[in-house]
């Protein structure tokens, strides 16, 4: 994961997940594992905070202009290079 990136809907960015790497993979594993034996994805984790942002070409009140950025979930991004790896 990269450093500075913004956090997603609760708050938790790469950072925490990169203070205590231990902590972080046991956390990870046992949800990774969890998501599979249940079936079921998180709620946060069916959202994300949708940004525009002014790419500096054209008029600023035209949607061209614009490029749209998602925030998602840390967690989400890494359980999903987790389940690609193995799938």
């Amino acid at each position: 994961m990269k450093k500075g990136k913004a956090a997603g809907p609760t708050g938790i960015v790469s950072e925490m997940f990169m203070a205590d790497e231990d902590c972080s993979v046991e956390w990870m594993t046992s949800l990774c594992n969890l998501i599979v034996g249940q079936a079921i994805i998180p709620d946060e984790w069916q959202s994300c905070i949708l940004l525009t942002v002014f790419n500096g070409k054209g008029a600023l009140t035209e949607c061209p202009s614009h490029r749209v950025t998602k925030l998602l979930e840390h967690a989400t991004k890494v359980t999903e290079c987790v389940f690609e790896r193995r799938v």
